[in-house]
């Protein structure tokens, strides 16, 4: 049990500060929980007497009441639902009634019969608050189990992996408490749950390591990828949509949640896929973007994928198309001239020409000096015309 504690205490402190700030949060939320259940679990067995057992217990369900909110809230920010305060408010009101009810159990005994712990740590007879509260807790991590296996069936590639390891991470808990509510719960207080905690414990602490579940940077890469307006994709190397930024979701949303979805559902390329630095033209909604692919290469060579950058040349496409149309226009315009042209050139060359032969056949028959004179001009004119 106190390793639980320690284990749930670091990955709680770890998560606290995640990038993700709904999934990281509602996750330090409930390890806390675990902590407070796991820390009073050691202080009570190491209590003599039974009523001051009774209180460490107490203590302990404080913790127990906070984690069916919280892990709902987890597998809900686990599968791309938006966290609101509204959310919070309704996944945690029940936990906070019911830690209320622990709170005041002197006055009413709804929670336990009895404010004292049993020989061998057996908990207090049980009142029907406390199984209105078990049968909450367990509908609770029923529909977190639900959320997330549903999550994992819908995603791919590594997104999937990491998804059914966290399924794996509750389900071990859980069915350490069912079997301690249905088969010991009453005959001894030796509950196996906090160390089922320990070793999903272990287990988080893996996927955390592996898969980078919680980003240990609390503000700086969140900050800035948010703060980029061009919509950015992470793609696993099974060419799996596996990350977003708030500018990706927002361009995608016609098509769903990115997270888990093939790249080529949104993007779909005849050919093979883009390669380091290589770029494509796409368009979607009217919006035109030219796509740029940089190849990543993590430290441990056994992750490997791609970064999508998708910037908007609408504007670009738009003035280029309007500069071909003018350039058209103007091609157009000056093909009409120079037909113009060669239209009036040819009308003015046949009787020009007949013009010129009647002016030199004067000129040879030998006319008058003022006569001359003109028919040397025009014979001139013409000349230079033609």
């Amino acid at each position: 049990m106190a390793i639980a504690a320690i284990v749930s205490l670091m990955l709680g402190s770890r998560a606290w500060s995640g990038a993700r700030r709904a999934l990281s949060r509602s996750f330090a939320l409930f390890e806390s929980a675990v902590f407070v259940w796991c820390l009073f679990s050691v202080i009570e067995w190491a209590l003599p007497d039974p009523r001051d057992q009774y209180e460490a217990l107490r203590l302990q369900f404080y913790g127990i009441c906070l984690m069916p909110g919280a892990c709902l809230l987890f597998a809900r920010s686990l599968a791309s639902h938006r966290i609101r305060a509204r959310s919070v408010i309704l996944c945690m009101f029940p936990s906070l009634l019911f830690a209320l009810a622990i709170a005041t159990n002197g006055a009413h005994r709804a929670f336990w019969l009895e404010e004292r712990v049993g020989p061998h740590w057996v908990e207090p007879p049980y009142g029907w608050a406390y199984w209105i509260f078990i049968a909450y807790g367990y509908s609770m991590v029923v529909v977190t189990i639900a959320i997330i296996a549903a999550a994992a069936r819908r995603a791919k590639g590594v997104y999937a992996r990491w998804l059914w390891l966290i399924l794996g991470f509750f389900l071990l808990p859980f069915s350490a408490n069912v079997i301690y509510i249905a088969a010991i719960s009453g005959k001894s207080g030796y509950d196996l749950t906090p160390i089922a905690f320990a070793v999903s414990g272990l287990l988080m602490a893996y996927i955390m390591k592996r898969f980078d579940v919680f980003d240990p940077l609390p503000y700086a890469k969140s900050v800035i990828l948010e703060s980029i307006d061009t919509p950015m994709l992470v793609v696993d190397a099974e060419d799996y949509v596996v990350g977003a930024n708030d500018e990706a979701k927002r361009a995608f949303a016609p098509l769903g949640a990115p997270e888990g979805k093939p790249f080529s559902s949104f993007v779909p390329s005849p050919g093979p896929p883009l390669r380091d630095r290589e770029t494509m033209r796409w368009s979607m909604g009217g919006v035109d973007y030219l796509i740029t692919c940089y190849v990543i290469q993590r430290d441990r060579a056994d992750w490997q994928g791609r970064l999508i950058l998708f910037r908007d040349i609408s504007e670009l496409t738009r003035a280029n198309r309007e500069l071909e149309e003018a350039r058209a226009r103007a091609e157009a315009a000056s093909a009409s001239k120079s037909g113009f042209a060669a239209v009036v050139s040819h009308e003015l060359r046949n009787p020009l020409g007949a013009i010129i032969g009647l002016a030199d056949l004067d000129l040879r028959s030998g006319p008058p000096p003022a006569l001359r004179d003109d028919l040397e001009a025009i014979l001139s004119s013409g000349n230079i015309l033609l």
